[in-house]
């Protein structure tokens, strides 16, 4: 689990609580409004509204002076150079606060990720996958272990979605390296210093492993059943209502930049 997997269990227990009474787009657009309210939220108590509003009127008069200006350059290099101090400070006073406000984000879009990117296969459903292995050419001490019985796999493409109840086992000489159903993931890999920040809901492979990566096909969740197919997913409509409840955000809570 990385940082940013934190607040998983509790989004996703409250996630479970309403799941009978909702559906996928109704839950993303609940998502959707509390990162709204909550960076909004984050960014007036952070930024200096009457700084903002005052640097703008400044601003404003500046850049009207500069543009009215018909004097001698040295003038007008000096109206410039002040002009560009002021857009400066003011952009010093909406980029940081705008930056912290952004990271609770960041908590809810590793969550929506994991829970809402790929569909879960049903039982006895083809899911293709690739072993890539840290050398060319695959080792034969690959093995799949079905219900306690072992068998030769040296060319693994696909695997049937294992029941409820049944335990499949990858291994690579004779020891377990993936177990059957995982957490969604598109793959499984060996651990990387970014993970320490966004954890793979899948784990990892050993580091002494002569697999390198497992990547799997898993179906992506469809979410909208309109338009083209990059807006089909959770992440379009997470972001388009984040956007346009922040929108309604800025007027409720009279937020300058």
């Amino acid at each position: 689990m990385g940082f940013f997997d934190l607040l998983s269990p509790i989004f996703n227990a409250f996630d479970n609580i309403i799941s009978p009474f909702t559906n996928d787009l109704v839950r993303i657009t609940w998502w959707a409004l509390i990162s709204a309210l909550v960076t909004s939220i984050v960014f007036k108590k952070l930024s200096n509204p009457k700084k903002i509003t005052s640097l703008k009127v400044d601003l404003k008069a500046k850049q009207k002076e500069l543009n009215d200006h018909d004097g001698d350059f040295s003038e007008l290099k000096g109206l410039a150079v002040e002009t560009m101090k002021l857009s400066i400070k003011r952009m010093g006073l909406t980029f940081l606060p705008a930056m912290l406000a952004s990271i609770p984000i960041i908590f809810v879009l590793t969550y929506l990720s994991n829970r809402y990117d790929l569909d879960e296969p049903n039982a006895g459903d083809i899911v293709p996958l690739n072993v890539v292995w840290e050398d060319q050419g695959s080792p034969s001490d690959l093995s799949i272990q079905i219900d306690g019985t072992t068998s030769q796999a040296e060319n693994i493409k696909s695997i049937n979605w294992p029941e409820s109840d049944q335990i499949i086992r990858l291994q690579e000489s004779n020891k377990t390296v993936v177990t059957f159903p995982i957490k969604k993931s598109t793959v499984i890999h060996k651990k990387q210093w970014w993970n320490s920040l966004i954890g793979n809901p899948a784990g990892y492979l050993d580091n002494e492993s002569q697999i390198n990566r497992i990547e799997f096909n898993f179906n992506k969740n469809k979410i909208l059943n309109f338009g083209p197919s990059w807006m089909h997913g959770w992440l379009f409509l997470f972001f388009f209502m984040t956007l346009t409840i922040s929108i309604v955000f800025l007027f409720v809570f009279k937020i300058k930049f």
